[in-house]
This record gives structure tokens, C-alpha cells and sequence, in this order.
């Protein structure tokens, strides 16, 4: 399982697990349970990564281990599931309690996962996000890094690059990528990782190549949510374009992919072009209808008061100029768009900082630590 051999391991944790319950051997059901919490949670089935976390506890806190290293993967996994499923209050009480449950003797990559997990649950609703994340990339460890599995990295990789590009930090998600990229491992994650790069330096036509092998099913060993990252940052290049068919059938491809697992943070981390998009796609989308009027439900319970607003990557770059006083054509043009580009950018900007001029939003932004 170490080594990211889910498919052999599963089966062997299963009969193991089995076995343990019906002797009473409660240490040994316990450690079954969350190593295959951990296993389904690396292969993408949320629902089964939840249910066997929760089993575990369940042993826990019968036994008193509740807050103990016994119940920390439990603990973390609960967390990852509830932060991919865009439940803050799950992601952030297992977090929080699975930080209390470490020693000395705790496996350094349990805590370099914690660690991932919860900057990115800071980075979503924590004060100070340049100084959390800062923090966090002055803590890695190449020595633990090398240990993780590529799952493991497939998972943290681009969804702190996403996060860190959300607070305007194009140089920190820059050296996010360097440090969870594994040569020849996750070349799917990496690829996703370089279309993110690129879009967020303004380079769509670079971002939608990279995005290619993932789309086209040729790169090998992409993990659920980068699927469906790939999918919805290529609906919003497409949307760019103006090439709106494209973009309707990606949103499609991605909810057929995040539905059957509630697999709801790609969604709410998309830009806001493309949630537009899905509001107003809701009736046509019969097959996934449910999940989707779910996600638009999720994408308002994210903008409540004293959250960081998520910014898409070009939001943030329009964001850094407002206290230049550049105009919007002098904004736009060095970034080669147009200047009603930047007004739309703008508006969205405005909205998702609840103000409704420049000098406000600079503000509001330097109170949410995002200039």
C-alpha cells in the first residue's frame, strides 16, 4: 500500500479486517479500517473512504483512542474527504483533532498530509493566507517528500497550486509544483499543475496543450479530482474563446466524474465563469441534475461572511493593479485582452469582494490578506 499498490492491498485489509472483528482484536480492526479509509480515499471513492474512517472511530472512541495516534489516519482521512467534498466543518474538526493526536513517533508523511490538509483549509477561510502559506513551503522536507506516494502527491499537488494561485501567489503555487513533483510519477498531476501555471501567467493556448493527454485519456494515472479539474479549467479556456459548446460538454464531463463520489471542491474552486455556467446549464443537465443543483447549493454556502473569497488566477492578477490607479485599458493591455475582458473581470471581482468600486475592494482585499 506504501507504495501505491491500492488493487493488491485492499483485498489483504479486507479478510484481515474481518477476521480481527470477529476475534475482538479492536487494535488490529481499528489499523484495518484506517488503512483502507486511507486506500479508497487514494483511489477516489469518497463515500467508502468516509464510511471505513468512521468505522475506525467508532473502535476508537469505544476504546478510549479517540485522541490518540491510533486514530490519526482516521482522523486525516475524514479531513481530505471532508475538504474534497467541500464540508468545511468536517475538513476542519477531524483536522483539528487529528493535530492533537500527534507524537514523536508519527509517520512523517501522516504529518506532512496533515499538514497539506490543513493549509488548504486555511488558505480557504483562515486569516493571514500569504503568511500560512509561506509557512508551509519554509516546513517541506525534500526527505519526506521523496517518501509520499504519487497518489499522495496527485491529490496535494495541484489543489494547493489552485489555492495558493486563488490569494495572488503566482511565485509560492510555482514553488507548490516544484516540491510535490516527482519525475516520472503522476504525470497527469503534473500536467494539470503546468495548465494551471500557465493559465494564471496568461498563456490559454499553453494551459489548454498541457490540459491535452489528460482530456484525451493519454496521461498516465490521473486521479478522480484531477479529472475533473482538467475538465473545468478547460471549460473556462474554452468559455475564453468564446467556444461555448466545447465548454457545456466539458461541465458535462466533469459532473459525470464528480457525481457518483460528491466529489464537489473542483466545482467550487472553478472560476466563476464557469459556475455561471452551470446555473444556467441546470436544466439540461438531466443525468446529474441532483449532484448539480447540489454543487450550486455548496458554491453559496462558500461566500459566507469572513470567508476569503475565491479569486479565479485572473482575478487576482486584475486585483494586484487596482491600487496602481491604471486605467482598465492600461491594465488590460500588457496582458493582451481586451478592455471590456477587465471590466467583466472587474464586476466579478467586485462582487465576490461585496463592494462596489476600486478603493473598497482594495481594502477588503487587504483585510482578507489577499494584496
Amino acid at each position: 500500500m506504501r507504495t501505491g499498490q491500492l488493487e493488491r492491498s485492499t483485498p489483504l485489509l479486507e479478510d484481515v479486517g474481518h477476521r480481527a472483528e470477529v476475534l475482538g482484536r479492536d487494535a488490529l480492526t481499528l489499523a484495518c479500517a484506517s488503512h483502507l479509509s486511507v486506500a479508497r480515499l487514494m483511489s477516489g471513492a469518497l463515500p467508502g473512504a468516509r464510511q471505513q474512517a468512521e468505522r475506525a472511530l467508532e473502535v476508537a472512541a469505544r476504546r478510549g483512542w479517540w485522541r490518540t495516534e491510533k486514530a490519526m489516519p482516521a482522523h486525516l482521512v475524514l479531513a481530505w474527504t471532508g475538504y474534497l467534498q467541500a464540508d468545511r466543518e468536517l475538513a476542519g474538526r477531524h483536522a483539528g483533532v487529528a493535530g492533537t493526536t500527534t507524537g514523536a513517533a508519527t509517520d512523517p508523511r501522516l504529518l506532512q498530509s496533515l499538514d497539506s490538509c490543513s493549509v488548504l483549509i486555511g488558505l480557504e477561510a483562515g486569516p493571514e493566507p500569504h503568511r500560512l502559506l509561506t509557512r508551509y513551503l519554509a516546513g517541506l522536507r525534500e526527505e519526506v517528500l521523496a517518501q509520499m506516494t504519487p497518489t499522495s502527491h496527485a491529490h496535494a499537488g495541484p489543489l494547493l497550486v489552485q489555492a495558493a494561485l486563488r490569494i495572488g501567489g503566482a511565485s509560492a503555487a510555482a514553488e507548490v509544483a516544484r516540491s510535490h513533483t516527482r519525475p516520472r510519477e503522476a504525470p497527469a498531476e503534473q500536467l494539470l499543475q503546468q495548465a494551471l501555471l500557465r493559465h494564471a501567467h496568461g498563456d490559454p493556448a499553453g494551459a489548454l496543450a498541457a490540459l491535452a493527454p489528460i482530456l484525451d485519456g493519454e496521461a498516465k494515472h490521473p486521479v478522480q479530482v484531477t479529472l475533473a479539474t482538467a475538465q473545468l479549467l478547460s471549460a473556462d479556456l474554452y468559455l475564453q474563446r468564446g467556444a461555448e459548446l466545447r465548454a457545456h460538454q466539458a461541465l458535462r464531463e466533469a459532473l459525470s466524474i464528480a457525481g457518483p463520489t460528491e466529489l464537489l471542491r473542483p466545482f467550487v474552486d472553478a472560476s466563476s465563469a464557469v459556475q455561471e455556467l452551470l446555473r444556467d446549464d441546470l436544466d439540461r443537465l438531466a443525468r446529474t441534475e441532483g449532484f448539480a443543483a447540489r454543487v450550486i447549493t455548496r458554491f453559496g454556502r462558500a461566500d459566507h461572511p469572513g470567508a476569503i473569497p475565491t479569486l479565479t488566477p485572473a482575478e487576482a492578477r486584475v486585483l494586484r493593479e487596482l491600487p496602481s490607479r491604471l486605467t482598465v485599458l492600461e491594465i488590460a493591455t500588457p496582458k493582451g485582452v481586451s478592455a471590456n475582458t477587465v471590466k467583466t473581470q472587474l464586476h466579478a471581482l467586485y462582487r465576490k469582494l461585496g463592494v462596489s468600486g476600486r478603493r473598497e475592494a482594495v481594502e477588503v482585499a487587504r483585510r482578507h490578506g489577499l494584496l
